[in-house]
């Protein structure tokens, strides 16, 4: 994973604005346990992509479910209720959410998403 993270930073040094390089590389520093890192990372990749992108939705995605993992349910909710309203027909985004959901009510947390888009 080390080789690609070095890759990654190769290709952004050659297009430092490049969305999807930028994505990956989140995604790989996510991998190796660098969380921090990889929601930097992440946030960038969603805020170089243009929202008429095919890759948008997708981004906004990762970026959720790298939340996720960091237990911020409330920021990870917030994103995927944006991909959904945005693009209502991608199954990942309300599959996302439904983990979420799922996860809430199956510890009864007390700190239950806000209900958002239906």
């Amino acid at each position: 994973m080390q080789e690609a993270a070095r890759e990654f930073q190769i290709a952004l040094r050659i297009y430092p604005e490049y969305p999807e390089a930028v994505e990956n590389y989140g995604l790989a520093e996510a991998r190796m346990g660098n969380e921090q890192e990889a929601r930097k990372l992440l946030e960038t990749a969603v805020s170089l992509t243009s929202k008429v992108s095919p890759d948008y939705t997708l981004m906004k995605v990762n970026l959720a479910q790298h939340l996720m993992t960091l237990g911020q349910m409330e920021d990870a909710l917030k994103l995927l209720n944006e991909a959904i309203a945005d693009s209502p027909g991608y199954a990942p985004a309300w599959s996302s959410r439904a983990v979420i959901r799922r996860n809430c009510a199956a510890i009864g947390s007390k700190q239950q998403p806000s209900a958002g888009a239906a």
